[in-house]
């Protein structure tokens, strides 16, 4: 029988890592002296401290080491880890690849990655012709959701965003679909058609000025979610946060790219 001091020096553990596994019931000493609390242990265990020291050395927490000790299937739980760690393994590679895109210099629009929130929308559909189309439809919409359904409020911050329907880039002929996020309400006005989205997972980046010109940011947006790992997964969204409504200068003009990703 070993004393924890010995026993540390044996395993190369420290005792206050003993301890500390001892507290948590995940290694306990095969022996504690109720007088001393001197813990002793026996050559028995060096292998089931070796599996512990194995577990945590693959990055596992304490918290995982309990639920695998009292697991009838370890490989089966091992096997949900080893998917773990790739799939963290393949968000760190995302991530030096965006840094080294950042290095480069060849982040201009200094996209990001971000979760979107579900949320419920009042929408309309429609083909449009053109930009300049587009727009009296944006208007024609906010204006049928503000003089119809007065009692509703759209969401807080504002989240109003237009969706290209088209499998392709077009600048005329466009199928698109407006959505307002709505503030929860006690009370559903009647008639209204309203559609919840799930949340999602989204590479986004600002764009600043006129929406004539935002096709580039596009491109540059799709390239950064191919050279970035990801796969996109849905409709691209524009959300407005200033426009002709609330700035003075189309300089000042300043719209989201959403593009969900997987």
């Amino acid at each position: 029988m070993y004393s924890i001091g010995v026993f540390s020096k044996l395993t190369r553990t420290t005792v206050a890592a003993l301890r500390f596994y001892d507290r948590e019931g995940i290694f306990k000493p095969a022996y504690t002296d109720e007088k001393t609390g001197y813990r002793y242990y026996l050559s028995s265990q060096l292998s089931e401290l070796q599996e512990i020291i194995s577990l945590r050395q693959t990055g596992m927490s304490v918290e995982q080491i309990k639920e695998i000790s009292v697991c009838t299937d370890k490989g089966r739980y091992l096997s949900e880890y080893h998917k773990q760690l790739e799939n963290k393994l393949s968000e760190m590679q995302r991530q030096l690849k965006k840094l080294e895109l950042m290095q480069s210099g060849q982040d201009s629009y200094k996209a990001a990655v971000k979760d979107i929130p579900e949320c419920k929308v009042f929408f309309r559909t429609a083909s449009v012709e053109s930009n300049k189309k587009l727009y009296d439809f944006i208007s024609d919409t906010e204006r049928e959701f503000f003089t119809r359904y007065s009692g509703l409020k759209t969401a807080v911050p504002d989240y109003c965003f237009l969706t290209y329907l088209d499998n392709e880039y077009r600048c005329e002929n466009m199928t698109v679909e407006y959505s307002m996020a709505v503030a929860p309400c006690e009370r559903e006005a009647d008639g209204i058609e309203f559609k919840y989205l799930k949340g999602c997972r989204a590479a986004c980046l600002y764009f600043n000025g006129s929406n004539k010109y935002i096709g580039a940011a596009f491109a540059y947006l799709y390239d950064w979610i191919n050279k970035s790992g990801y796969i996109p997964c849905g409709a691209p969204r524009e959300r407005y946060i200033d426009g002709m409504w609330n700035v003075d200068s189309v300089d000042r003009w300043l719209t989201e790219i959403q593009i969900p990703i997987e």
